[in-house]
């Protein structure tokens, strides 16, 4: 059997690092994916038939929609990914390997369940991907989810003109006004907490390259929380790529799930 080559790490700039967080054999890897603000789990069920075999999907979903669209809202991003923390630990043992995936509110949730499930006792993940999100010690401001909602429409749309359906219909509306803010309010009042040791799984950022709600330096500087090494992956599209190009990431993943054969 011919060995697969190590899993390397690269940096922008031309670093390296080299990583073993990488599987052996044909064990299951659990893919935890958890949505953007206004989203739901359902936006990656389409996922299932392009991941790999050995990838189990395990979308997280948000109270206040979907199966949980009577749960009340979470009170701040602390409260969702203690939530987020506590349904893994339901889903899967400390030893079974897992994977962390999310995009844009769901990057920054995903960076906080990866040390809330690490102070549970769980092993490191195979890999972390935050997709379509600023570094957490970034400031979220401006401060939009009280606003009227004239506004608070024209800043939505600055993310996603495809939102505009859902400003012009009532019913749509109705639903995905509260939803919205409860989300953005989320982001917006999270403030991040020094941590005692970087990530210690690879990672991988995934940015849109018309993405106008990030600056560069808000994507690099995801780097300052990888201890093992952080890769910067763009993808052509703006802030939503995620819709439009999932292929790209999907790829990744399933690169990143593939086992290491060490014999």
């Amino acid at each position: 059997m011919t060995a697969a080559p190590a899993p390397r790490i690269r940096l922008e700039g031309g670093a390296a690092l080299l990583c073993t967080r990488r599987t052996t054999g044909m064990i299951p890897v659990h893919l935890f994916c958890i949505p953007y603000a206004g989203g739901s789990a359902a936006s990656y069920y389409k996922w299932k038939s392009r991941l790999s075999d050995r990838l189990r999907l395990h979308p997280l979903e948000m109270a206040g929609r979907g199966l949980k669209s009577k749960q009340p809202f979470y009170e701040s991003l602390d409260h969702a990914a203690t939530e987020l923390c506590e349904e893994v630990i339901r889903t899967i043992g400390q030893e079974e390997e897992y994977i962390l995936f999310g995009h844009s509110m769901g990057s920054l949730l995903a960076f906080e369940l990866y040390y809330k499930l690490r102070s549970a006792g769980y092993k490191e993940p195979v890999h972390l991907f935050v997709s379509g999100g600023k570094a957490p010690h970034f400031d979220r401001r401006p401060i939009v989810h009280d606003k009227p909602l004239e506004e608070f429409r024209e800043y939505v749309l600055g993310y996603d003109e495809a939102s505009r359906v859902v400003f012009e219909d009532e019913q749509l509306l109705k639903y995905f006004e509260p939803v919205l803010r409860s989300d953005f309010k989320l982001v917006e009042l999270y403030r991040f907490s020094a941590k005692a040791r970087r990530v210690g799984c690879p990672m991988t950022v995934f940015t849109g390259t018309r993405d106008q709600s990030l600056t560069r330096e808000e994507v690099l500087a995801w780097k300052e929380h990888g201890g093992c090494g952080v890769r910067i992956h763009s993808v052509d599209g703006g802030h939503f790529f995620i819709n439009d190009h999932s292929d790209s990431i999907i790829q990744q993943i399933n690169e990143a799930a593939s086992p290491l054969d060490i014999g």
